[in-house]
């Protein structure tokens, strides 16, 4: 639901994403496709239901292992991934 009424997903797919510095690509299941959805989702509690946090002090996404995901930038305008040459918002 956003503020211009109720948007659906016309699909659902995996999403892998190269991440600066990272051996491994991040692999993303599940992802709703919604292209006419104006900004890019993050589910804070599917990666805390996976034992994964985000880290304040060193802005970074971690896994259960304490592993970096990879890096956000926190501001007061939200959370974006820093991945590749562009951010992706990420809303919670």
């Amino acid at each position: 639901m956003t503020a211009g009424g109720i948007v659906l997903a016309s699909g659902v797919g995996t999403v892998r994403l190269k991440i600066p510095d990272k051996d491994e690509d991040l692999i993303l299941t599940d992802v709703l496709y919604m292209p006419s959805f104006p900004v890019n989702l993050f589910s804070g509690v599917i990666l805390y239901c996976s034992e994964g946090r985000i880290c304040g002090k060193t802005s970074t996404l971690r896994d259960k292992q304490d592993e970096v995901i990879c890096r956000v930038d926190i501001s007061t305008a939200g959370l974006f991934l820093k991945a590749g040459a562009f951010y992706n918002r990420l809303v919670m």
